[in-house]
């Protein structure tokens, strides 16, 4: 057992040294080159993909719309609301804000369309709320969250979603969602 072992980790061995040897010659393979590491180049690149995820938002709101799920005495719904108009400061969204249990909701915004759940959470198999979901013709949807989260992570959560169900077009979604599409790297 301890020699087949040694030989399987000598095997690895040589395997990784010549990963390393072959990826150092041929930088499509040098992983490390894909994101600059040097802080100017890091804050370039950083830079670059949130300018193209602000376009991917402005992309979508042409083409989906947001429900946002909440109930009365949910203690993080308020919270999430007032998350969520952070990102519709930065893309206006069409949406919807739908009350699951028929109770006032302090935060919602004034001439927001709010309507009653009838039935839109059980169809959607929700959990919990507050719960965020992306909708887009004919009858399509995309849970993005289901609890609390801050406007950074949804607003991601929302791209690589959209990214996902080739909501996106190619080039938007590439440099968006950080999906590298080796096909066109060929």
């Amino acid at each position: 057992y301890l020699s087949l072992q040694k030989v399987m980790f000598d095997k690895a061995q040589n395997f990784a040294e010549k990963f390393v040897q072959v990826a150092n010659t041929n930088p499509v393979l040098d992983y490390s080159s894909l994101v600059p590491r040097s802080n100017a180049g890091n804050s370039a690149f950083n830079t670059y993909i949130a300018d193209n995820r602000q376009k991917a938002l402005q992309y979508l709101t042409h083409h989906v719309g947001i429900w946002v799920f909440v109930k009365h005495a949910c203690p993080f719904c308020n919270m999430q609301l007032n998350q969520y108009r952070h990102l519709q400061e930065l893309a206006h969204f069409h949406t919807v804000y739908i009350d699951v249990n028929h109770g006032p909701v302090s935060d919602i915004p004034k001439n927001a369309v709010f309507v009653q759940d009838h039935g839109q959470a059980k169809m959607l198999h929700l959990v919990e709320t507050p719960a965020i979901v992306m909708v887009w013709p004919p009858d399509n949807f995309a849970v993005i969250t289901q609890g609390y989260q801050v406007a950074g992570t949804l607003m991601n959560d929302l791209v690589a979603d959209a990214g996902y169900v080739h909501l996106l077009p190619k080039k938007l979604a590439e440099w968006s969602t950080c999906l590298l599409y080796t096909s066109d790297a060929a």
